[in-house]
């Protein structure tokens, strides 16, 4: 009788949620490239975020103290290793596939549940998350609240989400808003939204993970190494600090961590104009993009 292999026991110590989403890719193309052996996931944080993908057997349990001789998979030892990494551009989705001995990242399938589930919505519907946990990636809200303007008036619900303990700040875009919400009710919105719109922030990255048409307003990193293996769409300022994070040779300054003035000049007018030509492709047929054999949700213990 064969021996079934050990599982690979790996911890994540990230708190960031898109840094952990990012991590997903790497676990998949851990998982391909040894032939689907059984793995545990040890996190510290945002265990329920791994809802959204399916993983054949992958399971994630709590990161104990006692845990010890795991594979260790995070962005930096340090925080000057992680600016090291910001001022190299190296694409976050390899530099976990790097501590997972090399493996290239893959994208992973997508919870199949998350399409059908019941939510409080009209179709079509636009999610916009306008809130980052770094101010200098958050846009001003009065640009939110122009834009929700103008989807409404082409026929478009909007829906703003933002996260736990922040019951006013959402009011600002002028639609209808909703925090504090389960990581899998965000999950289910977002998957069965007609567009996303967002900072570089968390939602842009699940946007781009769960396959959904995302529209990432962003200024400070590189979009073609941050969100590969997406389908995102971008707009970027036409300043020439543009990609300037920790790197004072393109203009950065510790002061921009406050706020960024070149994202700031993105105007109103040309994100709607954008997000209404995608919603208006997304009407034409395309062909189908990942197509990948159903698999069952990844077990949370």
């Amino acid at each position: 009788m064969a021996v079934a292999p050990p599982p690979l026991n790996i911890s994540q110590t990230d708190l960031g949620i898109g840094d952990i989403l990012c991590s997903l890719y790497a676990l998949e193309g851990l998982s391909i490239a040894n032939g689907r052996p059984p793995m545990v996931l040890h996190m510290a944080d945002h265990r329920d975020w791994l809802q959204a993908v399916a993983i054949p057997n992958l399971d994630v349990v709590p990161l104990r103290p006692e845990n010890a001789g795991l594979i260790d998979i995070h962005l930096g030892d340090s925080e000057a290793q992680y600016r090291q990494k910001l001022r190299e551009n190296h694409d976050p989705k390899c530099w976990y596939g790097l501590k997972l001995g090399g493996v290239e990242p893959q994208r992973p399938a997508i919870n199949p549940a998350l399409a059908t589930a019941a939510i409080p919505f009209r179709k079509p519907f636009v999610v916009l998350a306008p809130f980052a946990t770094r101010t200098n990636r958050t846009w001003e809200i009065h640009n939110w609240r122009l834009l929700a303007d103008q989807l409404k008036a082409a026929g478009y619900q909007v829906i703003a989400l933002d996260a736990p303990n922040q019951p006013g700040r959402c009011a600002g875009p002028g639609c209808d808003y909703w925090f504090g919400q389960r990581p899998l009710w965000t999950m289910q919105v977002c998957q069965q939204a007609a567009l996303v719109i967002s900072n570089d922030s968390a939602l842009s990255h699940l946007g781009g993970l769960l396959g959904v048409k995302t529209l990432v307003l962003l200024s400070q990193q590189n979009p073609e190494r941050y969100f590969s293996l997406t389908d995102n769409a971008f707009i970027r300022p036409q300043h020439a600090c543009v990609g300037c994070r920790f790197q004072p040779e393109l203009g950065y300054e510790p002061r921009c961590d406050f706020g960024c003035w070149a994202l700031q000049s993105i105007s109103p007018r040309t994100v709607a104009e954008t997000a209404l030509q995608l919603l208006e492709n997304a009407r034409q047929p395309a062909a189908t993009r990942f197509q990948r054999s159903p698999a069952a949700p990844i077990n949370l213990t």
